[in-house]
């Protein structure tokens, strides 16, 4: 069983009060560049909840039973869905969840930094198929494009968002968007609803924040 910290009604501004979960640190995939170079999971606040999804016991499905749940769930706030010491998704994992986002009828989506293999674009539009919507997290442009091709939801991490004053820009014909809750407080996840759609075109921009920023300095493009 993967260890895994449920919080029924999150008081995340960002993310509003929906469903959140935090997965134990070894679900991360190795490749990570985010690994002790400005990971949000890694700080305070976050990093206090990452320690307790390392302790818990209870199975999600029972921990949403006896807890309750919003209609929609963040999944992995912190934490991923590899197997462990890999940069491989967990089919199994990936069942077990889809079998427990199925039981409560709830809508669930994540970000994942697993490679981006020919076997985990296969296993994301699987759980796609079930009503899980996994985005792949990227770095690069050369990475938004590999997941463009292969139809995977894509994300896209920088260091600074450079258009100032603007929602979108276009590249490539392709459409990046500045996450909503980066520039308006009254807009959160709950609100949004962008990256649970399983066949969103644009591109979510998340400019990096926090402590850790200047540690992803060397390996994040400004856009």
């Amino acid at each position: 069983m993967t260890k895994m910290l449920y919080i029924p009604h999150s008081q995340n501004r960002k993310t509003g009060d929906i469903s959140q979960t935090y997965s134990a640190c070894n679900t991360c995939p190795v490749s990570c560049p985010f690994k002790g170079h400005g990971c949000y999971g890694e700080n305070f606040p976050t990093k206090i909840h990452w320690k307790k999804a390392n302790c818990t016991e209870k199975t999600l499905a029972d921990s949403m039973a006896e807890k309750g749940h919003s209609r929609v769930v963040r999944h992995n706030v912190a934490g991923d869905m590899c197997k462990p010491g890999t940069s491989e998704l967990d089919s199994t994992l990936i069942r077990d969840l889809i079998k427990a986002w199925k039981s409560a009828r709830v809508t669930a989506y994540t970000y994942t930094h697993a490679d981006k293999t020919f076997m985990n674009f296969q296993l994301i539009h699987k759980a796609a198929e079930q009503g899980f919507v996994i985005n792949m997290s990227c770095e690069t442009l050369g990475q938004v494009m590999e997941c463009r091709e292969n139809f995977v939801p894509a994300v896209l991490a920088v260091h600074e968002w450079t258009e100032k004053g603007k929602a979108t820009r276009r590249i490539d014909g392709i459409t990046y968007r500045l996450c909503p809750a980066c520039y308006d407080k009254n807009i959160a996840c709950r609100d949004c609803g962008k990256c649970w759609k399983k066949d969103r075109k644009e591109v979510i921009v998340f400019p990096a924040h926090g402590p850790g920023k200047k540690k992803t300095r060397g390996f994040l493009m400004d856009l």
